[in-house]
Order: structure tokens, then C-alpha cells, then sequence
């Protein structure tokens, strides 16, 4: 038999496993439509054929201004991705074993019962 901390513990990890999921593809959309923005709006932050190509037509002058400029474009895509990666794999992935685990106490507590 479970203790009432055992059972408010499990209430409360069954709402995270039912909102998670939810939470993990509210926050993915928002990075793809941050980074879309960005690439629309933006293209200095995060496209770096946009910098290669301002640099071959002239407008930026500076040579340290050119490599900051596309090291930086760069840097920005590694971290979207990066950002994706962790959101994918803490929400979905991390969810997804949650409700295993409580499959299985679920299965416990009624054999007990």
C-alpha cells in the first residue's frame, strides 16, 4: 500500500506527464518562430550566406566586422539547434518515460490492492 506522500507524489508526476508533452511543443514552436523571424527579418544574426553575401557586395567594410559578423551568424544557428535538441529530449523523450513509470506503479497498486 502507497503512503499519502507516495500518492500525491504520483498525482502530481501524472499532471506534469499530461502537460508536458504540451509544454515541450509550446516551447519548441516558439524557438522555430523566433529563429524564423530572425531569418526573415534579421538575416545578420543568423544567416550566414546573407553576411557572405553583404561582405562580396561591399557593405561591410571592416575585415574583424566581417569575421565577428559571420562567426556570430554561425554561433546563433548552433545554438537554435542545440536549443531544439534539449527541448525535444527533456519534454518529449522525458515524458514519454514518466508514463512508463507510472504504468508500472499503476500495475503495482492494483496487484496490491
Amino acid at each position: 500500500m502507497l503512503t499519502e506522500k507516495q500518492e500525491i507524489f504520483l498525482s502530481q508526476r501524472k499532471s506534469f506527464t499530461k502537460s508536458g508533452s504540451w509544454i515541450g511543443t509550446i516551447l519548441l514552436l516558439i524557438v522555430i518562430i523566433f529563429w524564423s523571424y530572425l531569418f526573415l527579418n534579421i538575416p545578420l544574426l543568423i544567416n550566414p550566406f546573407f553576411v557572405l553575401n553583404q561582405i562580396e557586395k561591399g557593405e561591410i567594410f571592416h575585415s574583424t566586422l566581417a569575421l565577428l559578423a559571420t562567426m556570430g551568424s554561425m554561433a546563433f544557428l548552433i545554438i537554435g539547434f542545440v536549443l531544439i535538441v534539449l527541448i525535444v529530449s527533456i519534454f518529449f523523450i522525458g515524458t514519454t518515460n514518466e508514463r512508463k513509470l507510472i504504468a508500472i506503479i499503476n500495475v503495482l497498486r492494483k496487484n496490491r490492492k
